[in-house]
């Protein structure tokens, strides 16, 4: 399965990770969509502090749809890890893609975004 991951450190004790799961992407023109689209702004989403003081780590599964004009919408929650971290991985409506493409017009695609929180 190829995925881009990025890190980003959000405190000293704390790194989330997230990850676009590239094979999950459908275009929902139900179009072949190239190029995918791409992560231009990702601000890190915090750690909870139930999940820090419970030194509790996990993934949140997203599902959203990228917008012709770069913005997340319709975001939902398709796996749950609880202690506050599903509500701080929707920090994603914040974020900005540079969206799929269709003969050079921007289209609206739906996506899968993995948000991991881990302690280190």
């Amino acid at each position: 399965m190829a995925a881009a991951v990025a890190w980003v450190p959000e405190m000293a004790e704390v790194l989330a990770v997230v990850t676009m799961l590239e094979s999950e992407m459908v275009p929902t023109a139900r179009a072949q969509v190239s190029p995918r689209p791409r992560t231009l702004y990702a601000p890190d989403p915090e750690y909870s502090d139930e999940a820090r003081k419970a030194k509790f780590q996990g993934t949140v599964l997203l599902w959203l749809v990228v917008g012709r004009d770069g913005r997340p919408r319709d975001v939902r929650i398709v796996r749950s890890v609880g202690m506050g971290l599903d509500e701080k991985a929707l920090a994603v409506r914040t974020w900005r893609f540079d969206p799929g493409h269709k003969d050079g017009q921007p289209v609206a695609t739906q996506i899968h975004v993995e948000v991991s929180f881990r302690l280190y």
